[in-house]
């Protein structure tokens, strides 16, 4: 049962572990915190694909942004799809322990230094994900406020 995720009748939403793949305690201990962290996990627990379908690509003036458009489309969502997706797994009430692959693969791919199963620095694995998830979302407009997601996302 090591090699799936488990599902367990008496599970609680948010009470769940993530089984180590390799030496990757660092990205368990670092992705435990940041789904703690209420704002952050209402966010994603309410992030949809559509919210992330079309990033506005103008500047300040409000003419396109031709060198953002080209990093929004090598950059992509992934990185923000993946980790909501893993959000709303683990707070579905359905897991007690799953295995983190679909989001390691996504960070790999996105991240080439995080590629493979070796021990990394947990501060390093955290600033990187907050910084891509914030450069991923930053210029989606809200329903609600209808301005960038800067005040939400910033590190600032």
């Amino acid at each position: 049962a090591k090699d799936t995720d488990q599902a367990c009748a008496t599970a609680e939403a948010g009470v769940c572990g993530l089984r180590n793949l390799g030496n990757t305690c660092y990205m368990n201990s670092g992705l435990q915190c940041v789904l703690a962290t209420p704002t952050i996990l209402q966010f994603f627990l309410n992030f949809g694909a559509a919210s992330a379908q079309s990033p506005s690509t103008k500047d300040s003036s409000g003419k396109e942004n031709d060198q953002l458009t080209k990093s929004k489309s090598n950059l992509g969502f992934a990185l923000t799809k993946s980790f909501s997706s893993l959000a709303k797994k683990i707070y579905s009430g359905k897991y007690s322990v799953i295995k983190p692959v679909s989001f390691k693969e996504t960070l790999s791919s996105s991240h080439s230094q995080f590629k493979g199963y070796r021990q990394h620095d947990c501060q390093e694995f955290l600033t990187l994900l907050l910084n891509s998830i914030h450069e991923q979302l930053v210029h989606i407009a809200p329903p609600s406020k209808g301005g960038p997601l800067s005040e939400c996302t910033s590190m600032e």
